[in-house]
């Protein structure tokens, strides 16, 4: 099953659903008596030539939570959630990638998945303002590093009009949004 916010966006690159479709047999599932959060599936592969473009890219230098940087949010959130906020970068291309990544949640059913991301380029972590790292100060920390060093390219087919902010600020305020991927 793939999340249907997804699957708007997937439609405009069918090359990378052929990808997902391929790697599926190759992603070993989870031990179903693992609590739920812990069931995740997150499997890149190295197609071992150039697929397509990441959207995640290094920044030209790693910026400070005070720092004015540009943000987007999400355009269309599921089930009524607020909008993931991104930090990004705009009049740039991604870089050209061998690796796609598959990223697989649990439905209520213990061996049933859906497809919560398909992309090119490596795994990134998950944005420091997640609720689900919210006690997982090792992760956080980690997400951190990422993020002020990283930004997504600008994809307004999926994003909103940009807004400068600073992280301390975009932090303070998401920070208590539910989580979704």
């Amino acid at each position: 099953m793939i999340a249907p916010e997804l699957l708007e966006r997937l439609n405009q690159v069918p090359e990378l659903v052929d990808f997902g479709q391929k790697m599926l047999p190759f992603v070993r599932m989870p031990d179903v008596t693992l609590p739920h959060e812990e069931r995740t599936i997150v499997y890149t592969l190295d197609a071992e030539k150039v697929v397509g473009r990441s959207s995640c890219i290094p920044r030209p230098a790693k910026v400070r939570m005070t720092d004015e940087c540009k943000f987007a949010c999400e355009l269309h959130p599921p089930n009524g959630l607020p909008p993931k906020v991104f930090p990004v970068v705009t009049e740039q291309v991604g870089m050209e990638t061998s690796l796609i990544t598959i990223i697989l949640v649990p439905t209520a059913k213990p061996t049933t998945y859906r497809v919560a991301a398909l992309y090119y380029g490596p795994h990134a972590p998950m944005f420091p303002w997640d609720s689900r790292l919210k006690d997982d100060h090792l992760h956080r920390g980690m997400s951190w590093e990422f993020w002020l060093a990283n930004a997504l390219v600008y994809d307004p087919s999926y994003m909103g009009p940009t807004f400068q902010d600073n992280w301390f600020d975009v932090h303070a305020r998401t920070f208590t949004a539910p989580a979704h991927v």
